[in-house]
This record gives C-alpha cells, structure tokens and sequence, in this order.
C-alpha cells in the first residue's frame, strides 16, 4: 500500500510542478517524479501479477501499452486545444483513478501455487505474504540474467531514441502545417500505438528469442542516430534537422 501511494503522489507532484513551473531545473524535477512513479509503478504492478493466474501478465502487458496509447493522443489532442500547461493540468484525474482501481477493484490476490490450479475460489483464501531476504534476491539475479539482459538493451535503446534523437528530426517541409512540437506529441502518439499492438500479441504470437528484439531495437537506434547525423535522406521526403 505504501508503494502504491507514494507512486500517486509523485504523479500528482509531476503533473503540478511540469505545469506550473517557469523554471527549467523544476520542470526537470517534474520528469524526475513522472519517471518515479511510472518506474516504481510498473515493476509493483508486475510483481503483483504473479499472485493470480498466469494470463494475468498479458492482461498487463496490453493494459499498459493501451495507456500509453491513451494517454498519447489525450495529451497531443489537449495540447493542441488548450496548450501543453492546461492539458497537463487537466489530466490530474490519473492519479485519482490509480487509488480507485487499486484500493477499491482490484481482486485480494491469490497464492500462485493455488492460483494456477484454479481450484479454488479466490474468496476462500487466505493469503501469506512471502519475504525474500536480500542474499536470497541476489541469488536469483543471476538466472534471471537471460530476461533481464535483452529488456535492459531494449529500455535503454528506446529511451536513447524517444529523449535523445527522435526531438531533433523535424519534417518542415512535408508537415508544415503543425510545429516541431507538435511533431514530436502526435509521433509519440504513433509509437505508443505500436507499443500497445507488440504488447497485446504475447497470446498470438509469442516469441521465445527475445535477444531478437532486443537486436531489433539496437538496429532502430543505429539508423535514427546516422538518420540524425549524417541526414542521409533525401531533403525533399525527410524535411530538415530540427534544431539541437
């Protein structure tokens, strides 16, 4: 429970401080506060999943992608009506939704091994809580390595491109009628499309390989990065280079 309010009030402190702040270095502690909550709130989230049965993960998985996409075109949407200071402002209902669909929907979880056999009714159980002493975490790192490592190179190769290079290409040429600004909300907007379809596929089409896209993704920053650099497109499809 601790967790989960702590994630909501540095969401609510993000949205605050990103929206009223004139000042950079606190618009930056903003972000800090989103990342906080967003980072802290994935991974209990996840962890949580592990209590119910074991289709509980996709369940997941697609949820978070359909609130990326969501909450995307919502802001890019608000931003262009009201401006990015009110279409911030006007989204603090968020955090009011996480209380009401943890405190008051979510289902008690139950023990896995009980929950994976399904015979049982969820209101029946009583459950245990299991700790972990850090020696024994340790411990458990090192077999995970194999997951862990292709979802580190993937994380760092998407947040390398959505804050680092994705800001610098700009299409003036054939998107003149919206601002650079504008260019980067309604992209974000697509990618999170795409992110909410690789989410919703684990069921149809699960791949095993997962070094496969983690190369994938290490090839998609390459090219932006030579794409950014170097602007070997064509200027009259691409547009130019937006200001670094």
């Amino acid at each position: 429970h601790i967790r989960i309010i702590g994630c909501i009030l540095f969401s609510v402190a993000s949205y605050v401080l990103v929206a009223v702040s004139h000042n950079i270095g606190l618009s930056l502690l903003g972000v800090v506060f989103a990342s906080i909550s967003a980072g802290f709130g994935e991974i209990t989230f996840l962890s949580f999943t592990a209590h119910f049965r074991k289709n509980t993960v996709s369940s997941w998985s697609s949820g978070t992608g359909a609130a990326g996409m969501v909450g995307a075109f919502s802001y890019a949407s608000l931003a262009s009506l009201l401006g990015p200071r009110r279409a911030i402002l006007s989204m603090l209902f968020v955090p009011g939704l996480m209380i009401i669909a943890y405190f008051f929907i979510a289902k008690r979880p139950l023990p896995r091994e009980i929950a994976d056999s399904g015979s049982v009714n969820e209101d029946e159980v009583e459950t245990d809580e299991t700790r972990l002493s850090l020696s024994l975490m340790l411990k458990l790192v090192k077999p995970l390595t194999v997951y862990m490592g292709p979802l580190f190179a993937v994380y760092l190769a998407e947040y390398l491109i959505n804050q680092g290079l994705t800001e610098l290409l700009t299409y003036s040429r054939c998107l003149s009628w919206i601002t650079p600004g504008e260019q980067y909300r309604w992209f974000q907007s697509l990618y999170q499309t795409g992110v909410f379809v690789s989410r919703s596929s684990v069921n149809i089409a699960p791949i095993k390989q997962l070094w496969l896209l983690s190369l994938l993704q290490i090839v998609n920053f390459v090219f932006l990065f030579f794409l950014a650099r170097f602007q070997f497109i064509p200027a009259e499809s691409w547009g130019e280079i937006g200001r670094a």
